[in-house]
């Protein structure tokens, strides 16, 4: 159980579980996710890119998912001097963004 106000509950996720029924939530805003592969038909993102999701309540507490194009936000080169920890706060904590750094909406 996670206590306290939010103002976004996680999206309920089917698959999950070993029962195909089971409903649930995985929380989290912050987050950064290095992309692992891409559909055949993505122009703009590649293997390695950093992202961070677009929406709240996206289930960043996950170690892997599957999202579509329009839920993320391309981190540009700069990002990677901040390091994972600052730029997985990005969309949280706008005021820590590195002078200069650039999030890209694909």
């Amino acid at each position: 159980m996670i206590e306290g106000k939010y103002p976004e509950k996680p999206r309920p996720r089917i698959g999950f579980s070993d029962n195909p029924e089971d409903v649930v939530f995985i929380p989290g805003n912050e987050g950064l996710a290095i992309i692992e592969a891409v559909g055949a038909r993505e122009p703009k993102l590649k293997v390695g890119d950093w992202v961070v999701m677009h929406r709240a309540q996206t289930g960043t507490w996950a170690h892997r998912q599957v999202v579509d194009r329009v839920d993320v936000i391309a981190l540009d080169e700069e990002a990677r001097e901040v390091g994972r920890e600052a730029a997985s706060m990005l969309m949280v904590n706008h005021g820590g963004c590195a002078e200069g750094m650039k999030l890209t909406y694909m």
